[in-house]
C-alpha cells in the first residue's frame, strides 16, 4: 500500500503547526533551566540555613564522616555516637539526624562500610549489590555475617577513645552509644547481641528499622544486656519486632519474652 503524504489536520495550517512546535521547544528549554535552577537551590539550601557540613577523616583506611558540636566541650568530653549506614548506603545518608545529634551535644562519627554505594567508599570497587546472605534467609545469618561492619565500628571506637584524642576532640568514654539504620541496625544490634561482637564500651543502642530477624531467630534479642531502643514505621511488612512479637512496654500489656528487659520499642507516633 503506497504511503500517504502528510496532510495537516483540518483547520490547522502548516504555519500554525510550526508555531506550536517552536513554542514546545521554548517550553522544554525553560523547563530544563528551571530544573537546573532548582538543583542549584537544593544544593545551596543547607549552606543558606547554616547546616553543618561533616568533616571527613581517614580512620585505618576507612572514610569516616564527623559532626562536631559547636561551643566548648564538656570537662569530661563529648558523649559519642557511632552511626552505621544501611545496605549500599553511605555515611552521610542520614545527615539530618547526625546534625540534630550534634546540635544536641553529641560527637557523631559514621564510617563508610565496604558495601557503601555512595560517597567515598572504603574500598574502590567495594562489594555493592548482593548481600552476604539473603535478607529473607535469616537462619543463615550468624556472627560471621557482615563481620567486616563490626570491624569498622570497632576501628572507629578504638581511635575515638584513644588517649591521643581524635582530631584533638575529647570523648566521654562513659557515654558511648551506637546507632544504625536497616543493615546498620543489624550492625549495632550485633555489637549488643552476637557474643563475639559484644563491646563493653558501648552503653546504649539505637536501632532504626533494623534487620533484626537473625537475632529473633537465634533468641539473641533477649540476651542484650544494655539499653536498646527500636524504632520502625508502623507499615513495615513482616517486621519480626512487630507489636505482636515485641510489645511496647505499657502497663496494659505483658512484656514479650522476645526482648531483654532493657529494651524499648518506639512507634512512629511517639518519636
Amino acid at each position: 500500500m503506497p504511503e500517504r503524504p502528510f496532510a495537516p489536520l483540518p483547520g490547522r495550517s502548516p504555519a500554525g503547526l510550526l508555531a506550536i512546535r517552536a513554542l514546545a521547544v521554548r517550553s522544554a528549554r525553560a523547563f530544563a533551566l528551571a530544573r537546573v535552577g532548582w538543583a542549584v537551590f537544593l544544593l545551596l539550601l543547607p549552606l543558606a540555613c547554616g547546616a553543618q557540613q561533616p568533616a571527613h577523616l581517614s580512620v585505618a583506611g576507612r572514610d569516616v564522616a564527623m559532626w562536631k558540636p559547636k561551643g566548648t566541650a564538656p570537662l569530661r568530653g563529648y558523649p559519642l555516637i557511632v552511626f552505621s549506614h544501611g545496605f549500599t548506603g553511605c555515611n552521610t545518608q542520614t545527615t539530618f539526624l547526625m546534625e540534630a545529634l550534634a546540635q544536641a551535644g553529641y560527637l557523631v562519627l559514621a564510617p563508610n562500610h565496604e558495601d557503601a554505594g555512595c560517597g567515598r567508599a572504603r574500598h574502590a570497587g567495594g562489594r555493592v549489590g548482593r548481600p552476604q546472605e539473603l535478607f529473607r534467609e535469616s537462619a543463615k545469618w550468624s556472627e560471621r555475617t557482615y563481620a567486616d561492619r563490626r570491624g569498622d565500628m570497632e576501628a572507629v571506637l578504638d581511635v575515638a577513645l584513644a588517649p591521643e584524642r581524635l582530631e584533638g576532640v575529647a570523648v566521654d568514654a562513659s557515654r558511648v552509644g551506637i546507632a544504625g539504620h536497616s543493615l546498620g541496625g543489624y550492625t549495632v544490634l550485633g555489637l549488643a547481641g552476637w557474643p563475639s561482637w559484644k563491646d563493653p564500651r558501648v552503653k546504649a543502642v539505637l536501632a532504626l528499622s533494623p534487620h533484626c530477624s537473625p537475632f529473633v531467630a537465634t533468641g539473641r534479642l533477649a540476651q542484650m544486656n544494655i539499653p536498646v531502643m527500636y524504632q520502625g514505621r508502623a507499615t513495615s511488612a513482616k517486621r519480626p519486632w512487630s507489636e505482636k512479637r515485641v510489645a511496647p512496654m505499657t502497663s496494659r500489656r505483658v512484656r514479650s519474652t522476645t526482648l531483654s528487659s532493657k529494651a524499648r520499642v518506639i512507634s512512629p507516633g511517639r518519636i
